[in-house]
């Protein structure tokens, strides 16, 4: 599902939207509603049979009712597509899947539309997979790999420019960086808004684009803005993060501290937290629990 809306600094609209979602759907029968990222959200519906002759009426009727009720209620469009009834909870992928082909037409169509597997959907190229970018974009992120991150964005900009057929998955792909970079980045949220401060809509402004000229200047502000900003944190963030980490283990050294654990806690790659901690801190992790038990040991052994 998609939302075009407009927002308003310091409110949470993809949480409120999902919230909003569930509780229409699920006063009718129980559903599963997933944030994607800041402008869209998945939802699984049960139905009774996998022929869809008897759910898609029913599941168009709830769907219009929850995009009519969350436009009273957030002044917003909800548009969406449909996948394919699946048996196998594994294959929840392949619908997922299935309804982002049938994305393009409904965005066109400012409607809700269903996967028809015979029908053709007109599209010259394939669509963009984010998916395949999403790993490299995070490692960028969590170690500050500017070049890395640059390199990234350069190439889907030069993947989505001529290509107005790309504009949803060009939408998908910047709303899901910016998702990252609020989410992944010590105080992410200060430094989009930093880096889209002239704008009048600020980083917002993504939500009301629709031309994949748009996204892709917008793809190009935030490429550089970000780069020249994480840049000149870069060290200092570091020795952050590993003193931050030192800190956490000296406060719970009575308790279970293994890599994974405090990696988890702190949103991280075990693998990364590990060669960052011995880079930074000039001992490997496993080490550093070590010595620091043995001298809290001999100082309660000197009271």
């Amino acid at each position: 599902m998609n939302p075009n809306m407009p927002r308003k600094s310091g409110d949470n609209p993809s949480l409120n939207l999902d919230i909003g979602a569930k509780d229409t759907l699920t006063s009718i029968q129980p559903c599963y509603v997933t944030s994607l990222d800041l402008r869209n959200f998945a939802v699984a519906l049960p139905v009774p049979e996998v022929d869809p002759r008897y759910w898609m009426s029913d599941i168009e009727k709830q769907l219009t009712d929850m995009a009519s009720a969350l436009h009273n209620y957030f002044n917003v469009t909800i548009i969406g597509a449909i996948g394919f009834a699946v048996e196998d909870p594994y294959l929840l992928r392949e619908s997922y899947l299935a309804a982002r082909k049938a994305l393009p037409v409904a965005v066109k169509e400012r409607s809700f539309v269903f996967f028809d597997e015979n029908e053709p959907l007109e599209q010259e190229h394939p669509l963009f997979d984010f998916s395949e970018s999403r790993s490299e974009i995070r490692r960028a992120f969590e170690e500050l790999d500017t070049l890395a991150l640059y390199t990234i964005i350069s190439k889907m900009i030069e993947i989505f420019e001529d290509r107005p057929d790309l504009l949803v998955p060009a939408t998908d792909a910047a709303c899901n960086i910016l998702y990252m970079a609020t989410s992944l980045l010590a105080d992410g949220e200060n430094i989009v808004e930093h880096i889209f401060e002239n704008e009048p809509e600020g980083y917002r402004a993504i939500y009301q684009m629709h031309t994949i000229e748009e996204i892709a200047g917008w793809l190009i502000q935030f490429r550089d803005g970000c780069s020249e900003i994480l840049s000149t944190r870069r060290q200092s963030y570091k020795e952050q993060i590993v003193k931050n980490v030192q800190e956490y283990i000296k406060r719970n050294l009575g308790t279970k501290l293994s890599l994974n654990q405090v990696a988890d806690v702190f949103n991280f790659s075990p693998n990364y937290l590990s060669h960052l901690f011995s880079k930074v801190a000039k001992v490997n992790y496993v080490e550093y629990i070590t010595e620091t038990k043995i001298t809290v040991a001999k100082e309660m052994m000197m009271l």
